[in-house]
């Protein structure tokens, strides 16, 4: 085989404490017996599928046909015009517009929604750094023209100064290195015990890389009824294989099951089974000498099978491709064109009718006649001075039957769309059907009778899947952080394994190998194309229900194919509504809480806005009301100002009133002394009596202000 795989990568220290116990003789001694097993139960399939590839790669003819059209004197056409190889890439164009993608559900109780999704982001890093299409479509490339293709798991450093490990989906471009298990009854290959991924080397290139001595190798050729050594390649094969070791199991009241080890005792009551469980090993072997040696993490073999079209004949397994059931229309369709071609070719050829001596001594210009341009070709009319007597050389005109061979290679080529399961109209030629709708329709109608082969690869990319989800746990048993692609492309980082302080596992995070998951495969429009769809429809929507712009304004800018759309959706993601982002990214999501967040500070900053301009009318109305008292506290001041005056004028007005009735009092006494002096007792009595009423008539006064 022309193809050298990838070898299998060096040990890891606790790699080394779990290789096969077995002797390297034993082992070889295996791998020798099944690998002459496989290759002899597969011969047949092996046979058919050659054929069909050969075929595919535009050797039609058979060899004993090419033969016989090329014998001197007999030579034919032999045209090859491939009309298999346009619904091939038909196949395979439908698969690249809509591809197969990953998705990673719950199982049971113990499995979380979130390490699904994280799970799930991780298949699609794998697929993305391992540039994943590139192994699917060479698998099902392989399966519509042969039958059966496949592709790999691989295990290797992310660089050449890393320490961590990485899966990798590989191609396997020749179908024809792989050998399996002929037990295997999978379409993908799950129940594969065995399998062997060969290639060829020099003897020069093989003791360079392993570092053998010629003389071994030379010996290993001598051996006799071998074909792992010969005298000028060496085969090198990648083995992998299980082994079935007996396991008891026991499980807790609480429904954990455990594995029994040495030395420990089940308590008594708790239910035990015995099972058996795989172990897979690898090993790279030249048939003689072990190479390298591993154990694959996984529990299956790391090789994922591609079905085409299979049957189970004679308790055997015949799979094909689109090439098995068309190659004899389309050998049939060359044959006719290509006779059509000769006839055509053949017209202006037809036979001279002529007498031996009219071309006597031009006979070099009659055998040009067919080939090359001549004027005229002259000819004898007269023979010793007589005339012959026959008329002119004249072409034996013949009528070929081009419009029958026309015809019979139109039904040659109906007969290959019918084998094929799709007619011209399914790739693109003219026909009755006028609008987009009706196309479209009669194009899914073509891919429905080939839809088996993308189903196979979903069966395929499911189990791939499986055995991933298998080995991530054991790849990563401590804490780490996973790599997220989202279905959009957008890259994140999910932490998992984390543990608390004291080295148990967090509660709270998410645990590889808690819980069992199960991977699905959808099919559906690339990412490109569902952008330009639901650019389309929200654009309707939009114009329908302008209501919704604020919920739907973000995922319409993002779909736009202009410049910075992501970064306008980025902003205009900020005016969503945080309950709308909650219900369809999460509260968990911190994309989502950084929105929220952003969303709350805005709706903050809007209240403390409207709060600071109520702040502000309250500042003028209570400088107003300022204004209002300093007026009136003026205008109390002044009103006690004018309180105090009249108060003083009063007190004024009182003293002087006093003043003048203790003068009016003491000129009534002068008085009545001046009487009393005058009229004696009588005048005093009656100053006495004047005095009195003076006195009541002043408090009646008094009391009266």
């Amino acid at each position: 085989m022309a193809e050298h795989l990838q070898t299998l990568r060096p040990l890891t220290q606790d790699q080394k404490t779990a290789l096969d116990p077995r002797t390297d003789e034993d082992v070889l001694h295996e791998a020798r017996v099944r690998f002459h097993e496989a290759s002899e139960w597969e011969n047949d399939e092996r046979a058919q599928q050659y054929e069909a590839q050969k075929f595919a790669a535009g050797d039609h003819w058979p060899q004993w046909m090419l033969q016989q059209r090329s014998l001197p004197g007999q030579e034919q056409p032999s045209l090859v015009i491939d009309r298999i190889a346009q619904y091939h890439n038909q196949i395979i164009n439908s698969y690249r517009r809509n591809p197969l993608g990953i998705r990673v559900r719950p199982k049971d109780t113990s499995a979380t929604p979130q390490l699904a999704t994280i799970l799930e982001g991780q298949l699609r890093s794998i697929e993305a750094e391992s540039q994943a299409d590139i192994a699917y479509t060479t698998a099902l490339s392989q399966a519509i023209s042969t039958g059966e293709g496949f592709f790999r798991l691989t295990l290797g450093y992310e660089n050449e100064y890393s320490f961590t490990q990485k899966l990798t989906i590989a191609p396997i471009y020749n179908r024809f290195a792989v050998y399996c298990d002929p037990a295997s009854t999978h379409p993908a290959g799950l129940d594969l015990d065995y399998a062997f991924l060969v290639s060829t080397m020099t003897h020069a290139a093989f003791c360079a890389k392993y570092q053998k001595q010629p003389v071994d190798v030379g010996q290993w050729a001598m051996y006799p009824q071998q074909d792992w050594v010969t005298r000028d390649q060496v085969r090198v094969a990648d083995y992998y294989y299980k082994v079935w070791e007996n396991k008891t199991l026991f499980q807790m009241p609480d429904g954990t099951v455990l594995e029994k080890m040495a030395g420990v005792e089940v308590p008594e009551g708790w239910p035990t089974r015995e099972t058996l469980c795989p172990k897979v090993y690898g090993v790279t072997m030249c048939g003689y000498a072990i190479l390298e040696k591993t154990t694959w993490p996984g529990s299956h073999i790391p090789l994922v099978r591609v079905e085409g079209r299979r049957l189970d004949l004679d308790g055997k397994a015949r799979r094909t491709g689109i090439v098995q059931a068309s190659s004899s229309s389309q050998l049939a369709y060359d044959a006719y064109r290509s006779a059509e071609m000769a006839a055509i070719a053949l017209v202006p050829k037809a036979p001279f009718i002529l007498a031996a001596e009219q071309v006597s001594g031009y006979e070099d210009l009659w055998n040009k006649a067919n080939d090359a341009h001549l004027a005229y070709l002259p000819y004898k009319a007269f023979m010793n001075g007589q005339p012959m007597g026959i008329p002119p050389p004249q072409r034996q005109a013949v009528e070929p039957a081009v419009q029958a061979i026309t015809q019979a290679a139109m039904m040659a080529a109906q007969d290959i769309q019918a084998t094929v399961g799709q007619y011209e109209a399914s790739v693109g030629a003219p026909s009755n059907e006028q609008s987009g709708a009706a196309i479209d329709s009669r194009k899914r109608e073509g891919e429905q009778s080939t839809a088996g082969f993308t189903a196979n690869l979903a069966w395929s990319i499911e189990a791939c899947g499986r055995q991933i989800l298998d080995i991530l746990p054991r790849l990563y048993p401590g804490a780490t952080a996973l790599r997220q692609v989202g279905k959009d492309g957008n890259v994140s980082i999910a932490p998992v394994n984390q543990r608390l302080p004291d080295g148990t596992p967090d509660p709270q995070g998410q645990q590889l190998g808690q819980g069992r998951y199960e991977c699905v495969v959808s099919s559906g429009p690339s990412y490109d194309t569902s952008r330009e769809m639901m650019n389309e429809r929200l654009g309707i929507l939009l114009g329908a229900v302008p209501q919704v712009a604020p919920y739907v304004l973000d995922l319409y800018t993002g779909s736009l194919d202009i410049p910075q759309a992501e970064e306008l959706a980025a902003r205009l993601k900020t005016m969503v509504p945080p309950e709308a982002l909650a219900a369809t990214e999460g509260q968990g999501n911190p994309q989502t809480q950084l929105v929220q967040a952003q969303n709350e500070a805005r709706q903050a900053q809007q209240q403390l806005q409207a709060l600071t301009q109520q702040m502000q009318q309250m500042q003028q109305q209570s400088q107003v009301a300022t204004q209002q008292v300093a007026l009136l506290e003026q205008e109390a001041a002044r009103l006690k100002t004018q309180l105090s005056d009249k108060a003083r004028d009063l007190a004024l007005d009182m003293q002087r009133y006093k003043w003048d009735h203790e003068i009016s009092i003491q000129e009534n006494m002068l008085k009545a002394r001046e009487l009393d002096l005058k009229y004696g007792i009588e005048g005093a009595k009656l100053a006495q009596t004047a005095t009195e009423f003076d006195v009541t008539q002043a408090n009646g006064m008094t009391a009266e202000e």
